[in-house]
């Protein structure tokens, strides 16, 4: 092997791993963006339905 083959392996072998590895890093990184907002999500949720039961109880005890 003379050292245009050398280049010609690392040229077609190195980039394709890079971009790889950058993708599976972009891939981790929305993974954890999309678990956050997840939870926020959780956390309104969780909020609203707190709040419609405390109203609903305020209505009942109105009605009585």
């Amino acid at each position: 092997m003379n050292v245009d083959d050398i280049s010609q392996l690392v040229s077609n072998l190195g980039f394709p791993i890079v971009v790889a590895g950058v993708l599976f890093w972009l891939l981790y990184k929305n993974s954890l963006m999309y678990n956050n907002t997840i939870q926020k999500m959780r956390e309104t949720i969780d909020k609203n339905t707190q709040l419609i039961q405390e109203m609903l109880n305020h209505f009942k005890e109105g009605d009585q």
